[in-house]
Order: structure tokens, then C-alpha cells, then sequence
């Protein structure tokens, strides 16, 4: 390869969209994408070179079972790429510490003449919202459990690429449909690196709204880890639309302070104040946790639509919501009614 594109996220910023639609194109007139795994090198990469070492899911990987097989197959990918660029993507790679870089880069210049990387970052604030309904998806996160600092360094992890591949050979662009063309991830990608057009495909991660984040909370109250029928639990939940998710402004200060800290760099990198982007003045933003059991009457009906309820039996009752929700699944239900 003359050259190597690493789109490395970050988190929440359209990155799956990416991936799926560099997967469909596998190529295209002087490029092809580089997958060890597809869609999403993250988990390989960290399998490979995660300094703290891999977690059992990674270790689990199709293809990628230990580190060694991991950086083999990072190798092969590489390797086998015949055109003058390659596109690797993979969300997890933003935040590598700068040994894992190090590492990752050096494969790759063992394949490639040249290595850039290009990152989307998402507004503080924005990003713990998403980040926080996106863990709800997969487990039971208490409210007060919102904000992790670590994730609000977007600088920081921008940083550790700029040390190892050159702050001119890594483009940090903002995750800002206004500054999106068509507000578009995917089609920014495309157009930057010049890709050509690549075909955006349904979101298969999309946000949930006010409503249906009410309801999912009421499930994972009761079952707090991963079952293999809240795949279609979500995909029911949204269908579910209404408001945004939201969460009260006091919550969110820590965010703000951290756009505050990183105003400069923005601006100096990608000509962004890291402005929010405009709230939903619909929402019903949750402060605790008690303000999930508030859950409007047309939200009950369709939940009792949906799953052949009783309206009576589920209103202001949180535990026969939760096991109408696990119907949703379209498997017997694990949770049960407490008496």
C-alpha cells in the first residue's frame, strides 16, 4: 500500500454507519477496506495490543482467539490489501494508549508507506448522553453512574496519535450534522479521503427516544446484564417515538466543564467551539433515577398494545412493565412479577 487511512472513531460518532458501508463497498477505484474482522477492527486491535490485556469477550473473537493470532490476522489484513490504499475502521481504536499505538502503527508501516488516521468527535455532553443509553442497551447503568471522567479527554486521546503518527497525518473532524455534508458521517468520510460515494445503509444502532428509554430501564432493572432476546426487545422499542432521551442540565456539568477545558483545542484543530446541538424542547430530561417510573398513559397503551396486556395491569406497576417489556423478546419471559 502507498498509504493507510485509520478511521479510529471515536465512540458515538456514526462509526458503525461507517463500517457497515465500507463493508458493503469492500472497494473502490484505487482502495479497499482492511479488515481483520469484519465490520470492526477495535476488538482485534485491543486483542493484539491492549497493554492491560484482552477481556474473555475478546478473547473470543472469531478468528482472533489470543494476542498472537490477533496480530496475525491484523498481518494478513494488511497484507492482503492489492490496492494503492487501504481504509481500516474501528471506533476502540481512539482511545489506545500510546503503547498500543505505537504497536499498531508499526504493523502497519511494515505494510504501508504511509499512515494517517482521522477521528470524529462528538460535544461532551452529547456523547455521555449517548454513551450512557448505550451501555443501558447491554446493562443496568444507575443515573449517578453517567458521567466517567476518563471519557471526557477527547484532547488527550487525540494526543497519543499526534506523539506517534505527526500531528499532520491526523484529521480530528466534528461529529456536528451542521458541519456534516447532508449530515452524513459516512459521506464526510467518503468525501475527505476521497473514496468516492459509499452507500449508507439503515442505522442499526439507533438512538431511543424519551419513552422507550423509560421502558428499557424498567427491564434491565430486573435483568441487568445481556439476555439474547433483548436484541429484539430494542429493535421493538424503536419503534417506540416521541421525544428524545434527555437528561437534566445539573447532571451534565461535568461535560460542560470538560467542552470548557477542550474549547481551545477544538477550535485550533477543527475550527469547532464544540457547541452542543440544539435540545429537544420536548423532552421530559430525567435528574434520578425515580423519574424513569414516570411514564406517560400513551406509553403504557402501546406497551399493552404490543404485548397483549391489560392497560390496568401494567399502569403505575414498574414490575409487570418490566415483564411486558421481556415479552417484547418473543421468548418466555426471565423475569417474573414480585409478589
Amino acid at each position: 500500500m502507498r498509504d493507510l487511512i485509520l478511521h479510529i472513531g471515536m465512540n458515538k460518532t456514526g462509526s458503525t454507519a461507517v463500517q457497515a458501508a465500507l463493508a458493503r463497498a469492500r472497494a473502490g477505484p484505487d482502495w479497499a477496506f482492511v479488515a481483520p474482522v469484519i465490520p470492526n477492527a477495535s476488538n482485534v486491535v485491543r486483542l493484539a495490543f491492549h497493554p492491560n490485556g484482552p477481556s474473555e469477550a475478546w478473547r473470543m473473537h472469531p478468528g482472533a482467539r489470543s494476542p498472537e493470532q490477533a496480530v496475525a490476522a491484523i498481518d494478513r489484513a494488511l497484507a492482503a490489501c492489492d490496492a494503492p490504499r487501504g481504509v481500516m475502521s474501528g471506533e476502540g481504536l481512539f482511545r489506545l494508549g500510546k503503547p498500543s499505538i505505537r504497536a499498531l502503527v508499526g504493523r502497519a508501516r511494515s505494510h504501508a508507506d504511509h499512515v494517517q488516521a482521522v477521528a470524529y468527535v462528538r460535544p461532551p455532553a452529547a456523547f455521555m448522553v449517548s454513551s450512557f443509553q448505550q451501555r443501558m442497551k447491554t446493562r443496568h447503568i444507575p443515573l449517578q453512574d453517567l458521567h466517567r471522567a476518563p471519557m471526557l479527554t477527547f484532547d488527550r486521546a487525540g494526543a497519543g496519535w499526534e506523539d506517534i503518527l505527526g500531528a499532520e497525518n491526523v484529521t480530528f473532524r466534528p461529529y456536528d450534522r451542521r458541519h456534516l455534508p447532508g449530515g452524513s458521517v459516512v459521506a464526510d468520510l467518503a468525501y475527505l479521503c476521497g473514496l468516492g460515494p459509499l452507500r449508507s445503509a439503515r442505522d442499526n444502532n439507533p438512538g431511543l427516544s424519551g419513552e422507550a428509554m423509560r421502558l428499557l430501564v424498567q427491564y434491565r432493572r430486573q435483568v441487568p446484564a445481556w439476555q439474547p432476546a433483548d436484541a429484539p426487545i430494542l429493535t421493538a422499542l424503536r419503534d417506540l417515538h416521541g421525544p428524545r432521551f434527555a437528561v437534566a442540565p445539573p447532571l451534565l456539568a461535568p461535560a460542560q466543564a470538560a467542552a470548557h477545558r477542550m474549547r481551545d483545542w477544538a477550535l485550533d484543530r477543527m475550527g469547532w467551539d464544540m457547541a452542543e446541538p440544539p435540545g429537544d424542547p420536548a423532552a421530559r430530561p430525567v435528574a434520578r433515577d425515580g423519574d424513569f417510573d414516570d411514564i406517560l398513559p400513551e406509553t403504557v397503551d402501546w406497551l399493552a398494545a404490543r404485548t397483549g396486556r391489560a392497560v390496568a395491569q401494567l399502569r403505575g406497576d414498574m414490575d409487570a412493565i418490566a415483564v411486558a417489556v421481556a415479552s417484547l423478546g418473543q421468548v418466555r419471559s426471565p423475569v417474573t412479577v414480585r409478589a
